[in-house]
């Protein structure tokens, strides 16, 4: 039992740091293994949480030198948070379905008034990107910079004929893999 619980972590991590692409066959094998009798042990769970509950009081004692980090940016807590919910959830597949979902169009445009605003939408991984209109923003210096990003559909539909600077734009950014062969990148200056 414990090799299935062993090949289980480690099928949700390759999940975690795969392609979008390659999600439905990923959860495929770690549903496939649950179905066999693996589970995730609670050692792993209390590990986890013993490690955060450090993590955070080391940012908390050295704010100075941790100033606005926090835990929930970590890949720790990402597989915590991965972990938990599956753990307690009585349908896995629903459970992976919410956990690795691609954020679709909810008709609604999100216009960014300044390069902070379009930073924070980005960021959020349940937005489209096809739903944000870039027309305003003609910098998209370390835009994606270092991104955990997994999903970037509707990036391609930007209309990024105003930017000027895309200098390490994608930099650090291990998951984007968007076709941008159609991106009117005339204008732009600025590419390192």
């Amino acid at each position: 039992m414990q090799d299935l619980d062993s090949q289980l972590l480690k099928a949700i991590n390759d999940l975690r740091k795969s392609n979008i692409s390659e999600w439905e066959a990923k959860k495929a094998v770690i549903l496939e293994l649950f179905d066999k009798g693996a589970s995730i042990p609670q050692y792993t769970l209390d590990n986890l949480e013993t490690y955060l509950s450090d993590l955070e009081q080391e940012y908390w004692d050295d704010r100075a030198v941790y100033a606005g980090r926090s835990i929930k940016n970590s890949d720790e807590y990402e597989l915590f948070n991965i972990l938990s919910r599956l753990n307690a959830a009585k349908s896995k597949k629903k459970s992976l379905d919410g956990l690795f979902k691609i954020a679709k169009s909810k008709g609604v445009t999100h216009t960014p008034k300044n390069k902070a605003e379009l930073v924070k939408l980005v960021k959020d991984k349940n937005i489209y990107l096809g739903d944000i209109d870039i027309s305003n923003i003609t910098n998209f210096k370390n835009l994606f910079k270092k991104s955990k990003r997994r999903d970037f559909s509707g990036i391609e539909i930007w209309d990024v004929s105003k930017v000027t600077d895309m200098s390490s734009m994608f930099e650090g950014c291990e998951n984007f893999n968007g076709d941008l062969s159609k991106w009117n990148i005339s204008n732009v200056t600025k590419y390192i």
